[in-house]
């Protein structure tokens, strides 16, 4: 079985024709079944230095310790599943102070765009189509995304609202990117100072909710309701990830220690 098979399976998915109902299900899959987290990325930091796994790896990860990533991996092997599958996906790059910094996915059917993106750390993740007049503001909790897709029916821009205030600004480009482009962008974002090395950070989206860890903050997002409370405990932290997150085998004293090697706060005694 090849790792795009085994991919295919571990979401639940089985071929089928391109189309835009298809790709919103296998979007749905991938936010479900694969969590937006930065503890595989802190742990590969230690192990084997400055990259994201590799397709097999990934797989692996999710097939064995339930793993997922964050943006670069996530995006990246989504679009390669799409490709796999016959659809005409493209990796989108968003850059910040000349650097790239986020990729989102561009997908052609029957010849119009639509933008997704699962590296968001929120279930706004699409299919939206990329045509001026469906320009819309999503509430999710705290938070508002507004999405406005450009004339030119490629790009976008997508503004992020916490409490009426902006907090990430994303403008997507056509101009190509290289290797090296990408290669230095995911490197920055292992520096030790980076924020997914010094956080905390895991984030699972269910049916009707999503559930999330931000450092010792555990929160919940319905709609837009929007719930929190603060861990006090490491014990409290493994019942949450083994029974609210369904995340049981993460390898968290490790995770904790190497986040404080990084710079961070000791969040909890262990």
């Amino acid at each position: 079985m090849t790792n795009e098979d085994k991919y295919l399976k571990l979401l639940g998915i089985q071929k089928g024709h391109p189309s835009v109902s298809f790709l919103a299900a296998i979007v749905k899959r991938h936010l479900s079944e694969i969590p937006y987290e930065n503890i595989s990325k802190i742990i590969r930091f230690h192990e084997v230095g400055t990259s994201i796994p590799s397709l097999e790896e990934f797989v692996e990860g999710i097939a064995e310790k339930t793993y997922g990533g964050t943006c670069f991996a996530q995006n990246i092997y989504l679009n390669h599943i799409l490709n796999y599958l016959g659809f005409k996906s493209k990796l989108i790059g968003i850059r910040k102070d000349g650097l790239l910094s986020h990729l989102s996915l561009r997908i052609n059917i029957e010849g119009s765009n639509y933008f997704v993106d699962v590296g968001l750390m929120s279930s706004f993740s699409g299919p939206f189509p990329i045509h001026p007049s469906e320009s819309f503001n999503k509430d999710l909790g705290t938070q508002r995304f507004v999405f406005s897709p450009k004339s030119d029916l490629e790009n976008y821009s997508l503004e992020i609202f916490r409490d009426g205030k902006m907090i990430r600004g994303f403008e997507s480009s056509s101009l190509a990117y290289t290797e090296q482009d990408l290669e230095i962008g995911i490197r920055k974002t292992f520096e030790r100072s980076a924020m997914f090395m010094t956080t905390l950070c895991v984030h699972r989206v269910f049916e009707a909710h999503s559930l999330g860890i931000w450092d010792k903050n555990f929160y919940q997002i319905k709609g837009t309701e929007y719930s929190v409370r603060q861990i006090q405990s490491y014990a409290e932290l493994k019942s949450i990830f083994s029974n609210e997150l369904s995340l049981p085998r993460y390898p968290l004293e490790l995770t904790l220690n190497l986040l404080q090697a990084n710079g961070a706060e000791k969040l909890f005694e262990v």
